[in-house]
């Protein structure tokens, strides 16, 4: 059985580290993510077939690391990343003494990346670290040359059997088969679209949190300024650095431009003798400007910025206090339609709500408001029960916890719309009030979810929305019925 090749990244950026996590798993790689020397130094223990390793490092940079590795008998290839320029000397003692494999610049172009790495393990036999004396190492290198070629996984594992994600998903009888198997050309163009999306993603995310770091820059110059820190202006220095590799990579261009010229200014008065003018320090802080304009106009346009700032804890008063007051303020038709399908649900058999939720606290809270309703409830604790109940109890609506372990929440949700049966089936996701993120709420909707509560659960909220999708399930089954 093949098993996936074994990918070690090292950088300190996390949100680089997250880009090419993605990009690689996408195309088959299984990734193992350091962001420091350290962490890398333990990670070792899972031989990786080949390295990344970022040049700028916090206590130890990269060349120093690479120096180490080849010296201990480390043989699998290497990727030197660096968003730096590289001296001739350097460069030679990379590529001539240490075996540097590929150099590549940042920012980096994704796609263009990945096909890089594929065509040096192409290239390359990976040999793993050997303790052991010359004779016994010579052999090994005799051996490996008869060895068949490393063969490249082309498609996601998703276990130990090597199914997809479709097929496992048939396998369990949650999709229906397809007379046209899928090709290899197919698979390879739905990873690109998976990667296209995750970059995306990631690019919304990377955009969010750089008003954060664009106020710890603004500190950290103006301590350089004002105090003469210089841990302070080697912060920023290594700041911008980030921003120009990472933004770049993710296509912020702009961004990046404005990253490099910060990391040159701010190198200029690290070398220096004596520290800059105030007019120069005021130059770079219009330079952190124009990036957060650039940022802000960035999440205009993707209508994230409001969500960004909203305060948690207003959001959450001004929703019960909206409910209140739709729960109050009833008019003549809505009680109208309310006593209408009472009276014609009255022959029918009372709604019936299947629950599941691994939190045995939520659970329970969710159980208690439920049979205030008059609501027969079915529980379970363990998203994989779902589909031995389902077809047995024929639910009015179903509450999903939207983490859960085994299968979550959202890919519960996904199987059971696979299901045409279950197309209709109002389907509500119990989701952490704390982490609930515009994305988060966008990923709900996508995996097929009706409409989503939030924790702490809130019964006149709870109420209301139970109220809504079950009317609306009762009048569409009055509609099959008449």
């Amino acid at each position: 059985m093949n098993t996936p090749t074994k990918i070690l990244i090292v950088d300190d950026d996390p949100f680089f580290r997250q880009l090419l996590v993605r990009i690689l798993t996408a195309a088959g790689y299984q990734v193992i993510d350091s962001r420091s020397v350290a962490d890398a130094i333990n990670a070792l223990a899972q031989s990786p077939d080949l390295a990344i390793i970022d040049y700028r490092m916090p206590s130890n940079d990269g060349a120093t690391f690479i120096k180490d590795l080849r010296e201990k008998g480390y043989k699998f290839p290497i990727v030197f990343c660096s968003g730096s320029g590289i001296d001739q000397k350097t460069f030679a003692s990379l590529r001539n003494v240490y075996q540097v494999d590929m150099i590549i610049q940042k920012p980096i172009h994704p796609e263009m990346f990945v096909q890089q790495i594929a065509e040096l393990l192409k290239e390359k036999c990976v040999n793993a670290p050997s303790q052991q004396d010359q004779e016994q190492e010579q052999e090994q290198e005799l051996d490996s040359e008869l060895e068949p070629e490393l063969v490249l996984v082309d498609e996601l594992i998703l276990n130990e059997n090597q199914q997809t994600l479709d097929q496992f998903l048939r396998q369990e009888n949650l999709l229906p088969e397809s007379d046209c198997p899928i090709t290899k050309e197919e698979q390879a163009a739905r990873a690109v679209r998976e990667t296209e999306l995750a970059i995306a993603e990631l690019g919304n995310i990377y955009l969010l949190e750089l008003g954060g770091e664009f106020e710890q820059l603004i500190n950290e110059i103006n301590s350089a300024s004002e105090q003469k820190d210089q841990v302070s202006l080697n912060r920023a220095t290594s700041r911008a650095h980030q921003l120009k590799g990472t933004a770049g990579s993710l296509s912020f261009d702009e961004l990046s431009k404005i990253g490099s010229i910060l990391e040159k200014e701010l190198i200029a008065i690290s070398k220096a003798d004596t520290m800059a003018p105030d007019s120069k320090w005021s130059e770079i802080l219009l330079l952190v400007e124009q990036a957060t304009a650039a940022v802000d106009s960035r999440l205009r346009d993707l209508n994230l910025k409001e969500a960004a700032i909203e305060n948690e804890d207003n959001r959450d008063r001004d929703r019960e206090e909206n409910l209140s007051e739709q729960v109050e303020a009833k008019t003549e038709t809505d009680t109208e339609i309310i006593s209408t399908a009472n009276h014609l649900s009255s022959s029918l058999v009372p709604p019936r709500v299947l629950v599941i939720a691994s939190d045995r606290e939520l659970l329970s809270t969710l159980e208690t408001i439920l049979a205030q309703e008059q609501i027969a409830v079915t529980s379970l604790q363990s998203s994989m029960e779902a589909f031995s109940v389902l077809d047995d109890l024929q639910p009015s609506l179903v509450l999903l916890q939207e983490t859960m372990p085994s299968v979550s929440g959202n890919d519960l949700c996904r199987m059971i719309r696979c299901n045409i049966r279950w197309q209709t089936l109002p389907l509500l996701i119990i989701a952490d009030g704390k982490a609930c993120s515009v994305e988060t709420r966008e990923k709900l909707f996508e995996a097929g979810a009706s409409d989503y509560i939030l924790t702490p659960v809130a019964p006149l909220e709870l109420r209301a929305k139970l109220k809504t999708h079950l009317r609306r399930g009762t009048f569409e089954t009055l509609q099959k019925a008449y």
